[in-house]
């Protein structure tokens, strides 16, 4: 999947170097009011459009399912039932091991979703700001355009805005459908049945310990963590319709 994500990454921002390029034989056609070759760029742009269309909605897909597959491993991780580490570690004498039934729900979510967007933003930034610099920054030192990187600021800016109040409207009004809500609802229910698991394990911890219980607890947080899966799956799916 990493490999995945780094190839569809690359492919993006190859993608839309070939649409920054498109713009000068277009605009062209459009000061020549040549209406052949304006047909004709219109027909290029709705292959590269199609093209990022299908490459977004994978990094859509990878992404979420990346943050579900880190998240399921995580949890699956455990230490062995023979070395107690549950049972002992209210007597460690460290606040950073009380409540482990949060500290398990809620480290495992942030470490995988912040890992995981944190990873491809870094990726994705990285190739922009390489294809900036050789196309931007360059051409502008060398001719010390100064006006030029102001219009790139405004333009900047311009589009961030409109992108923003875009996206709001349109993703704002698909996400508050009454799937979404059902989806989120059910999301809720199982993650709060996990941590409810996760504390019943907790406060018994010492008779589960005696009678040697380790297993079927594990088995019964297996089945409950799978309805979190289980959810998840069906966000990631969401998710990424939303994407397209």
């Amino acid at each position: 999947m990493l490999a995945a994500l780094v190839a569809v990454v690359g492919a993006s921002a190859y993608a839309q170097v070939l649409l920054n390029a498109w713009n000068q034989p277009f605009y062209n056609a459009l000061s020549r009011k040549d209406v052949s070759a304006f047909i004709a760029q219109l027909g290029v742009f709705a292959e590269i459009a199609a093209v990022l269309l299908v490459l977004n909605i994978a990094q859509a897909w990878l992404n979420s399912k990346s943050k579900l597959v880190l998240r399921r491993g995580w949890l699956r991780t455990s230490p062995s039932s023979g070395s107690r580490r549950c049972a002992r570690a209210p007597f460690a004498g460290r606040r950073d091991r009380e409540n482990p039934d949060q500290r398990i729900h809620e480290d495992a979510r942030h470490l995988t979703e912040l890992s995981t967007d944190l990873g491809i933003g870094l990726l994705q930034s990285t190739f922009a700001a390489a294809e900036l610099h050789r196309r931007v920054v360059d051409p502008v030192r060398q001719h010390g355009r100064h006006d030029r990187r102001t219009r790139l600021c405004r333009a900047g800016l311009h589009g961030v805005v409109r992108a923003a109040l875009f996206r709001d409207r349109v993703a704002g009004e698909l996400a508050r459908r009454p799937s979404a809500d059902r989806l989120n609802i059910e999301r809720y229910a199982r993650e709060a049945q996990f941590r409810f698991d996760l504390v019943r394990v907790n406060e018994e911890i010492e008779g589960v310990t005696l009678d040697g219980g380790e297993a079927d607890e594990k088995e019964r947080l297996d089945w409950s963590s799978a309805g979190v899966v289980k959810v998840f799956e069906q966000i990631v799916l969401a998710t990424t319709w939303l994407t397209a």
